[in-house]
């Protein structure tokens, strides 16, 4: 069962609203400059192109932006990588009594793929049930998920989507270890960060270290502000307190479905460390405090009025790898948590962590006329 659109989410309905209408501008402009390009005559055609540029910021006859001698790019040669993502979502609650119930997904794997190029970067991963050996004691897990992002040398976007259904638990927290499926739960996860370099960019990488669109020479970083919006949509047919234990928790705690909207603003410090040249150690933590908006639907109970709070928001990214000038192989490793505030009478806590296992290979430019016109 679906909840009703709080009043305050005409906010980041703008936003999606606002973020469709860019990409479809986006995409528009695309068209229009690959079609243009075969119907216009040569010197209208220079014209265009000329638009294009300054409308994207790109700019082929510029000298680099950034330092050779830190940074070689392999930005025009499009990278295709094999993706298998050790991925799990959670879901923890916890009242003011210290009584508390955590759900896992059961499945982890996913298997997928990436493509990058330039600044545009996106993968899809799903779990493929075969591939994955899990306990059928603790239920039947389907995961997909999706990445988009968009990557310049000072700025970083990324959008990920992820969603989960069939979660277990292994008890309640006060010595209960019954092992509980529920099949019925879904967490849907939309979340977006965008992050700028303050400082270092010309010498630190993101596309070196995340996707190896680029390689990192020698060891450097930067100091990292942004912002980070984490929408959270949860659902069950009923309480996520078993009957069992539905005694030992308050009436509040009998949540069902949940809405749960979260903004903040993130500061952070992010580093590549190189060694034997083309190997590298990349780690990153960003952290901010954040705006919660919450509705929640509660089982046998009427529906309590939308939770606006502080919260807080965490980001920690480590990883290492190989990148050579054809080939690359790397391991990077993601926590996202996000908490309501410790005023809450009862608490929910969501976690979205994985380890990316990628290998991939460098091809050649693709010669599609029009790829150039937006910054390809």
């Amino acid at each position: 069962m679906s909840l009703p659109l709080p009043r305050t989410t005409w906010l980041p309905t703008l936003i999606s609203s606002g973020i469709a209408r860019y990409r479809g501008l986006r995409a528009a402009l695309l068209v229009v400059a690959t079609v243009g390009g075969m119907i216009l005559p040569a010197d209208s055609h220079a014209q265009v192109g000329k638009l294009m540029q300054h409308l994207f910021g790109v700019d082929t006859t510029a000298p680099p932006d950034y330092d050779t001698s830190y940074i070689r790019t392999y930005r025009q040669n499009p990278i295709f990588t094999a993706v298998t993502n050790l991925r799990i979502a959670g879901l923890q609650m916890e009242d003011t009594a210290g009584r508390s119930l955590s759900w896992y997904t059961n499945s982890a794997t996913q298997y997928g793929g990436a493509l990058d190029f330039n600044w545009f970067s996106f993968e899809w991963t799903v779990n493929v049930p075969a591939f994955d050996r899990t306990d059928p004691a603790r239920g039947k897990t389907d995961l997909q998920a999706l990445a988009i992002g968009y990557t310049s040398r000072r700025i970083w976007f990324r959008g990920i989507w992820n969603r989960s259904t069939g979660f277990y638990s292994e008890g309640t927290g006060n010595g209960n270890s019954q092992l509980i499926v529920r099949p019925d739960m879904r967490l849907e996860t939309y979340l977006g960060s965008i992050n700028y370099a303050i400082d270092g960019y010309r010498k630190f990488t993101q596309q070196g270290a995340l996707w190896q669109l680029e390689r990192q020479k020698k060891s450097a970083g930067t100091w990292v502000v942004g912002a980070s919006c984490w929408l959270t949509r949860l659902s069950a047919d009923s309480s996520l307190v078993p009957a069992a234990q539905g005694e030992a928790f308050s009436t509040q705690s009998r949540i069902k479905g949940s809405r749960r909207n979260v903004f903040g603003a993130m500061l952070g410090y992010t580093h590549d460390f190189i060694f034997f040249k083309k190997c590298f150690l990349h780690a990153s933590v960003l952290t901010g405090p954040a705006y919660s908006h919450q509705v929640r639907e509660l089982d046998g109970a009427p529906e309590p009025a939308p939770i606006n709070s502080l919260s807080n928001l965490i980001e920690l990214k480590g990883g290492t790898g190989y990148n050579s000038d054809r080939w690359f192989c790397s391991v990077t490793g993601t926590l996202y948590y996000s908490a309501d505030g410790d005023d809450a009478r009862v608490s929910l806590g969501a976690t979205l962590s994985n380890i990316r296992f990628a290998a991939g290979i460098r091809f050649g430019r693709p010669n599609i006329r029009g790829l150039e016109k937006v910054g390809l």
